[in-house]
């Protein structure tokens, strides 16, 4: 006896086949990548006042602090620190540490601070001229003295200032630092407290290595303000 069952035909069993699939992505989607963001810039490695137009410009990728400086944000003796405190850090923590390239390097490959912040904590123990300088840069521009006279140091705020002078991959934003260290809400106006915030590390940094002029503290000069 024929079976008079009715068979699919092949688009049926196509157009299942197809769901079937539809279904499997919406249950396990493929990981969605975040495009890197990087401010790349060229720039004439010329010495000298004259340029040379027949040599090729040099690309670069930009941190946080020459964004600033580019953007007149910054004062030169401001971007001079922040290049100093990146040489120091990437001196002692390494640049080949994670995520930390040249300039010049196409791609980074994750975030520094993390792989980085255990060796950093062993380095700083040293008994180093390197490594002391550098201790004394980042608590000048990020610590002060407590009551008793005990250096302490804000540990978020330090993480920002060397991300924002070492980072050309995904580099920390001056938003995200006004949303850390602000209650504000609007974009422009977290991003002008990031810039705030981050300038003023900047500009002490560059009083600490006497970039710029600043007036010695003396017990006698509390007197700031007469009423």
């Amino acid at each position: 006896m024929r079976d008079e069952q009715a068979i699919p035909d092949i688009a049926t069993l196509a157009r299942v086949a197809e769901a079937k699939e539809r279904l499997r992505k919406q249950a396990n989607p493929a990981p969605v990548k975040t495009p890197e963001r990087r401010t790349i810039i060229e720039v004439n490695t010329q010495v000298g006042a004259g340029v040379d137009r027949t040599r090729e410009l040099q690309t670069r990728a930009l941190t946080t602090a020459e964004k600033m400086y580019h953007n007149g944000r910054i004062t030169y003796e401001e971007w001079q620190l922040a290049g100093v405190l990146r040489n120091k850090y990437l001196g002692e923590v390494g640049s080949n540490s994670e995520g930390v390239g040249s300039y010049g390097d196409p791609k980074g490959s994750g975030s520094p601070w993390r792989k980085a912040d255990a060796k950093a904590q062993a380095i700083l123990k040293r008994n180093r001229t390197s490594t002391r300088e550098l201790a004394d840069l980042l608590w000048a521009m990020t610590g002060h003295h407590d009551e008793e006279g005990n250096k302490i140091y804000d540990r978020e705020l330090a993480t920002f200032v060397v991300r924002g002078c070492i980072e050309t991959v995904d580099a920390i934003t001056l938003s995200q630092i006004g949303k850390a260290r602000t209650l504000l809400t609007g974009e422009k106006q977290v991003s002008a407290a990031g810039n705030a915030i981050f300038k003023e590390c900047l500009r002490r940094g560059a009083a600490h290595m006497r970039f710029i002029r600043a007036s010695e503290w003396r017990d006698s000069r509390w007197r700031v303000v007469d009423v």
